[in-house]
């Protein structure tokens, strides 16, 4: 379907606001377990046959990633994010923020979206936080027994780092 069909769309159903809703709190949740380093939350907003594709490299082709071996690439970081959950003072937070999701395609079992997310690194004896890194998410969604998973998932980093206090003040 083109994208511009469904920019600015009215008239939705209520079971697809309901549905979008959902999708919404899947990617939610993505970021919020990964900051609270929840791993087997996280494992379980994966469909079991999802496909996960990362470009670390801005321009560069994503290439796909079994999820057993992101899991296993995975578990030093969320142990990180557990313990600075566990006690937020004792250093570096990494807050993972999604933006609005861009909805492309929708059937009553799949939706297919895309968003940003940054990523941002927090110190307590830093005056002001740094974004981290950007990245723009290609997400399709699936719905099986009631319930939202993601089927595919592809991470384009921009690797973009930055000040937040060296960004215009008219912004």
């Amino acid at each position: 379907m083109d994208d511009s069909l469904q920019a600015g769309q009215t008239g939705l159903s209520t079971e697809q606001l309901s549905d979008r809703m959902a999708v919404t709190n899947v990617t939610s949740a993505y970021g919020y377990f990964a900051q609270i380093g929840d791993l087997e939350s996280w494992k379980c907003l994966f469909a079991p046959d999802a496909r996960f594709l990362m470009s670390t490299t801005p321009g560069s082709p994503a290439n796909e990633i079994p999820l057993n071996e992101i899991f296993e690439v995975e578990t030093r970081g969320f142990a990180d994010a557990r313990r600075l959950h566990e006690n937020p003072f004792a250093g570096e937070t990494r807050l993972y923020l999604s933006g609005p999701l861009f909805f492309r395609e929708q059937t009553p079992e799949s939706i297919k979206s895309v968003f940003n997310v940054f990523g941002i690194r927090v110190h307590p004896d830093t005056p002001t936080p740094r974004i981290e890194w950007t990245a723009l998410y290609k997400a399709d969604f699936s719905k099986a027994e009631s319930q939202w998973k993601i089927a595919y998932w592809e991470v384009l980093m921009h690797q973009r780092i930055e000040v937040l206090a060296a960004a215009p003040k008219d912004l």
